[in-house]
């Protein structure tokens, strides 16, 4: 048997290992993307869902309710819905289809403008 003989086939194997590299490292990159565009669409879907409790809250109907429908809206679960004196704190969460992290949760906060009494203008 020829020393060239050998190796033959060998360049096949080298092909389908860094296939098999290439792949894996596609398949993370994707992962950490997915769990961006989760995280982001967590905290707007927080921020949103505050703000609407806080315009509710100034406006004076029930917060939570207008914090939940705006959670809804964004694909979103309005895990929790805090009203302390002026100010609206939500807790939303988002599932994902990652294995390592089935959900992301997000907080917010914010509270309705108020009027200066001295110069009747908004703060």
């Amino acid at each position: 048997m020829k020393p060239a003989d050998r190796e033959n086939g060998s360049a096949t194997v080298y092909v389908l290992a860094l296939a098999l590299v290439l792949g894996v490292a596609a398949t993370l990159v994707s992962a950490l993307g997915l769990a961006a565009v989760a995280r982001h669409r967590a905290a707007a879907a927080a921020d949103g869902a505050a703000l609407a409790g806080a315009l509710a809250l100034g406006a004076g109907t029930p917060a939570c309710r207008a914090a939940r429908r705006v959670a809804v809206a964004s694909g979103a679960l309005l895990r929790a819905c805090v009203v302390d004196s002026a100010t609206v704190t939500v807790a939303v969460e988002v599932v994902t289809r990652l294995p390592g992290a089935p959900s992301v949760l997000a907080l917010a906060r914010a509270a309705p403008r108020r009027l200066d009494p001295h110069q009747g203008q908004r703060l």
